[in-house]
């Protein structure tokens, strides 16, 4: 391994302790506060029981463990426990809210006296439980759901009778999504007969050497058209060199801050690893710029991005169309309104900017919970036509 390699490797293993240090005390904090506001609530003399604190630390401690576990163990026996685990990290998000709602309505109860209302509490009890289990019951249907949307785009520069693009993202491919859900988006797309298929990152969830048994089903999609593919921040978290030397042995074109052209069709492709495989914003936007200002003039150009970012630049520089996933559109309700502060330019679906247009594919898989509340999943297919 080269010096640069290895202090990159070091780095990537560093910030990923970091993280999950990080991620480890919020959490158990969490859920100190669950376990607390749901005593009070659930309890008929108002008091807090240590029980119900750390019950809902060792949940909490079953979620960190399981996940920790299937990262560095990726084998199909733990599949059941990761499947729990996934789950009830559903459950925890819907069981914060629902303490911050019911924690709140309590407070009120308390200073108005409504607390001694045994109604107003057995409804306070219906709303949290109902809170908690009709997400999860919701979302464990709606992330079964796989929607093909069309979208036409006019694309500036473009001269032609038009181009078919296939586009997905963030399918997470991993111990929770695997072959049917893969198969699924295949026959899909194979049916659109696409031009080009762009795979807009975070295809894999896992090391590359745990995938062997989906390897043939991944190397179908170059099989139906010329397939692109650039970095998410889940390959990059995953192994970022040997993602990309996967994808590009299974027949996709890797565009690791690449510009290509297509030659069937005459677009110019280009791509950017993800902003976690830069030093910094900095340079990452550096990337971008070089890479747009690269591109022939007056040639359609179409630009990957796994996030959403820096659209705005890019269009004003030239590019014409810019495809991104990672948003999820926040994947659970209510997070979708996160992602939209988070991500101006744009956080799902079309969104344009004086003659120039971005799409945002709201992914075609799950991460995390295999749960979707009121952001299913989708392949989307664009119709390139002239301006």
């Amino acid at each position: 391994m080269s010096e640069k390699n290895k202090s990159e490797t070091e780095r990537r293993g560093i910030e990923a302790l970091m993280f999950l240090g990080i991620v480890s005390v919020i959490i158990i904090s969490t859920a100190v506060l669950i376990g607390t506001v749901y005593s009070l609530i659930f309890t008929a003399d108002m008091k807090v029981r240590w029980y119900y604190i750390v019950g809902s630390i060792c949940f909490s401690l079953y979620v960190l463990f399981v996940e920790f576990f299937a990262y560095v163990h990726h084998k199909k026996w733990v599949f059941p426990f990761y499947a729990l685990s996934t789950t009830m990290m559903g459950a925890f998000y819907y069981m914060f809210l629902t303490t911050i709602i019911g924690g709140l309505v309590l407070l009120i109860a308390l200073i108005t006296g409504l607390n001694d209302n045994g109604l107003f509490m057995l409804l306070l009890r219906e709303f949290v439980i109902i809170g908690v289990v009709l997400p999860i019951l919701w979302g464990l249907v709606e992330g079964r759901m796989l929607f093909t949307k069309e979208v036409k785009i006019p694309l500036k520069d473009y001269k032609g009778n038009g181009v078919r693009i296939a586009l997905i993202s963030d399918v997470h491919l991993g111990l929770l999504v695997g072959k049917h859900r893969l198969g699924r988006i295949i026959r899909n797309i194979r049916k659109y007969e696409p031009d080009i298929i762009i795979a807009a990152g975070d295809i894999l969830d896992t090391h590359p050497r745990f995938l062997v048994r989906l390897e043939e089903m991944i190397k179908e999609m170059p099989s139906i058209a010329p397939s692109y593919f650039v970095i998410g921040n889940h390959e990059f978290y995953h192994g970022y060199n040997d993602s990309k030397e996967y994808m590009a042995e299974l027949g996709y074109k890797v565009l690791d801050n690449k510009l290509l052209k297509d030659e069937k069709t005459g677009l110019m492709i280009a791509g950017v690893d993800d902003p976690g495989a830069f030093e910094n914003y900095d340079a990452y936007r550096a990337k971008i710029d070089e890479l747009v200002e690269e591109a022939p003039k007056g040639k359609p150009l179409v630009f990957v991005n796994h996030q959403p970012l820096h659209f705005k630049k890019a269009a004003e520089k030239g590019v014409g169309l810019m495809l991104s996933g990672h948003t999820h559109s926040g994947q659970m309700f209510p997070s979708g309104f996160i992602t939209k502060m988070v991500f101006k330019d744009g956080y799902k679906g079309l969104n344009k900017f004086k003659d120039s247009y971005l799409y945002v594919c709201i992914g075609s898989g799950t991460w995390g919970p295999p749960l979707r509340v009121g952001a299913p999943s989708e392949i989307i297919v664009l119709d390139v036509v002239e301006k």
